[in-house]
């Protein structure tokens, strides 16, 4: 949820509404709480694969940027 929706949704009791329309950059909202539940991060090891694999992307760009600003001032 973009921050004006989640702080609007947060601030709310179950079973209310907002008491004036939300506006976020998808356009204006009233909103209704019904419930809320705890989020429960996934374990670890359901998302070892995809952490490793953002990490080992960020790494290889930040070799790239390396790269070519060594290039850009060889020239």
């Amino acid at each position: 949820m973009v921050k004006p929706f989640s702080d609007a949704v947060a601030a709310l009791e179950n079973g209310k509404y907002t008491s004036v329309p939300v506006q976020t950059e998808f356009g204006w909202h009233v909103i209704l709480r019904e419930e809320s539940r705890t989020n429960e991060p996934p374990p670890l090891e359901s998302v070892r694969d995809t952490i490793a694999q953002n990490v080992a992307q960020k790494k290889f760009q930040d070799h790239l940027e390396k790269l070519r600003a060594d290039a850009a001032n060889k020239n």
